[in-house]
């Protein structure tokens, strides 16, 4: 009797034992396995990061500047439009040039140039003449200075008619087709030359200026001869 008593203690103790074991291995078996959605977000994450830290390397490194500082000044970069730098070097003591892929719609590169002060914080950002930004105020956009093709025709258009409403002679105008257009701050001007007879019927060629409006109002004509 006695042997089947020990018998069945050790049997009891046996599997008490096992049961522990399993439930062990249950728990390491669960701490040990990954976190899916906390992978996922710091993946995320380092996208983000390493996407500012190409812009933020590349300035200080340009610049010769601590990271916190290239950092700050990509952030003012950003808030103009500049999403991406493809290269950035120093022209003089207080200014820089950088260039950035083309916007959309158009198909050469963005260069703009950056005044720095003595601390090394911006002065100001110029991109085709236009000021983006200055004394820590943002004035304009990449996209704001910007014009589509349909648009640039229109205004181009709208600048001969212009012009020729102050020439002697509208109908001798030959212009030359090469116009600079730009717009800031919602003022689109388009600049050129153009062949007209004066006022002695002699031929002249003048260059002329013409501001207008976003819709294509015109604000200001003006010419002068060369």
């Amino acid at each position: 009797m006695m042997k089947k008593i020990l018998f069945a203690i050790l049997m009891i103790l046996i599997i008490s034992t096992t049961s522990g074991c399993g439930s062990n291995d249950t728990k390491n078996a669960d701490q040990n396995k990954p976190n899916v959605s906390q992978s996922t977000n710091n993946s995320e994450e380092k996208i983000k990061v390493t996407k500012i830290a190409s812009n933020s390397n590349l300035i200080a490194k340009a610049m010769n500047i601590d990271n916190e500082k290239a950092v700050e000044i990509d952030g003012i970069l950003s808030a103009i439009g500049l999403e991406k730098i493809t290269s950035m070097y120093k022209m003089t003591d207080t200014a820089y040039q950088i260039t950035a892929p083309p916007l959309s719609n158009q198909k050469v590169d963005v260069i703009l140039v950056m005044y720095v002060k003595p601390n090394n914080t911006i002065d100001k950002i110029i991109f085709r003449n236009n000021k983006l930004y200055e004394s820590g105020n943002i004035l304009n956009t990449l996209t704001g200075t910007i014009l589509s093709d349909n648009e640039r025709n229109i205004a181009m258009r709208e600048a001969e008619r212009a012009v020729k409403s102050i020439l002697k002679d509208p109908d001798s105008a030959k212009f030359s087709g090469n116009y600079w257009v730009t717009k800031n701050n919602n003022i689109i001007r388009v600049v050129g030359t153009v062949y007209a007879k004066n006022s002695l019927n002699a031929v002249v060629l003048s260059k002329f200026f013409v501001d207008m409006d976003s819709k294509y109002k015109v604000i200001d004509v003006k010419a002068e001869s060369l």
